[in-house]
């Protein structure tokens, strides 16, 4: 026991050397292993904070710079080394904004601890925001159909519900929308049907809106696609008012004169034609043109079945251009004259017709065209001072008897 406890007091001060030599070199190897150094993380996303304060102002920003951070983190290589930039979190609180519409961005270590083991540099802790006034606007929902429906029906109205969507934003976005719209297949359908479908913002060239800062009062709606049976029906054109003094409406020409509707059947069976009725012709003197929206004219319910809802219209107007034709007995024809009577037709020298016709028919009108004639039934025996008549000729607008004209009726004598 003396030799053992001889033995470990001996060199006693070498061994104490030792040992202390021993933690020296153990702290050296510590300290080389984990030395302090240095890294860069880049693209921390930055978090907006207190962003309702500007929208209670009536305002929406828009990030101009600083979306994201980078920073330099400097600290034990044991901490740092494998430090991404998922473990930090970058924050702009937007309620301290500085009158250039700048926020400072503060960036910190997840997990709360580290924070005291390393230290945090931000390359550019600023983040640079555009503000602009907030608006609100209304927009009617368009339905787009697409597609073809079966043969022998057509595609009706298409009604969304809600048919207006409040639109609120920033006002250089919301002044580029032009129309709300959704979308609906028609293909092959023979009835109405309905749709739930989301909508989206189109510009004046047909191009979708997408702004995270554009809300809507609602972002989906229900459609009603009605589809109805078709039909065929005549047009008819009807007009109003006159025409001046001394003018005519020769003809009324249009196209289409027969059109396709499409309607509930019950509706459509009750439709032979379609009525344009309001053309005015007051106080025209030369022919008229003039292009109708059917659309217009169509009874509640009933649709155009056709892709073009024009009709062109031309009204013919002529002047009218007064003649005087000679007469005579033989250009007079008698009717309903009794087989036992002779009937002799006496015309006076200034005997003639005046005729009102229409200037591109006057110049063939002659006494022979405008058949005359003398309506025998109620005449008797004698004299008989009578009134001519005449038959309808096509141009021919008012006929008029100048002279006197008898007609001698007597008995036929037997032989």
């Amino acid at each position: 026991m003396k030799n053992v406890k001889s033995k470990l007091l001996n060199n006693l001060g070498l061994k104490l050397i030792s040992v202390a030599l021993a933690i020296a070199l153990w702290f050296i190897v510590i300290n080389v292993s984990d030395y302090q150094m240095t890294v860069h993380i880049h693209d921390i996303p930055v978090e907006q904070k207190n962003g309702d304060v500007l929208e209670s102002l009536d305002q929406v920003y828009d990030i101009v710079s600083g979306d994201t951070v980078d920073i330099i983190v400097k600290g034990p290589r044991s901490m740092v080394s494998k430090l991404k930039a998922e473990d930090f979190v970058a924050i702009a609180d937007l309620s301290k904004m500085s009158i250039t519409n700048t926020v400072n961005i503060d960036v910190s270590a997840k997990k709360v601890a580290l924070n005291d083991e390393i230290s945090i540099i931000c390359n550019d802790n600023t983040m640079q925001l555009s503000l602009e006034d907030k608006v609100e606007k209304q927009f009617q929902v368009i339905i787009d159909t697409y597609g073809t429906v079966e043969e022998g029906y057509a595609l009706g109205d298409c009604v969304a519900t809600p048919n207006i969507i409040t639109v609120q934003g920033p006002e250089s976005v919301v002044k580029k929308i032009k129309e709300i719209k959704t979308s609906a297949s028609v293909d092959k359908e023979n009835e109405s049907f309905e749709i739930k479908e989301k909508v989206n913002l189109y510009d004046a060239y047909g191009e979708i809106i997408t702004n995270d800062k554009i809300s809507l009062s609602v972002d989906e709606v229900t459609g009603i696609i009605n589809i109805y049976p078709t039909k065929e029906v005549s047009v008819v054109v009807e007009t109003v008012g006159e025409l001046a003094d001394d003018y005519y409406l020769s003809d009324i020409i249009y196209e289409p004169q027969i059109i396709s509707i499409a309607g509930e059947q019950d509706e459509i069976k009750k439709i032979s034609n379609i009525k344009i009725n309001d053309i005015d012709i007051s106080d025209l003197t030369s022919d008229y043109e003039t292009i109708i929206d059917m659309t217009e004219y169509l009874p509640d319910g009933v649709v155009l079945a056709q892709s073009s809802k024009d009709i062109a219209i031309t009204l013919k107007i002529e002047k009218i251009i007064e003649k005087d034709i000679k007469l005579s007995s033989s250009d007079i024809t008698l009717k309903n004259a009794n087989a036992l009577n002779d009937y002799s037709v006496e015309l006076g020298d200034d005997v003639s017709i005046k005729v009102h016709a229409i200037e591109s028919v006057v110049n063939t009108i002659n006494a022979k065209r405008i058949k005359a004639y003398i309506d025998c039934k109620d005449l008797k025996y004698g004299t008989n001072y009578v009134k001519i008549q005449f038959e309808d000729v096509t141009g021919v607008i008012k006929t008029e008897i100048v002279g006197t004209i008898k007609v001698v009726v007597k008995e036929k004598t037997s032989r």
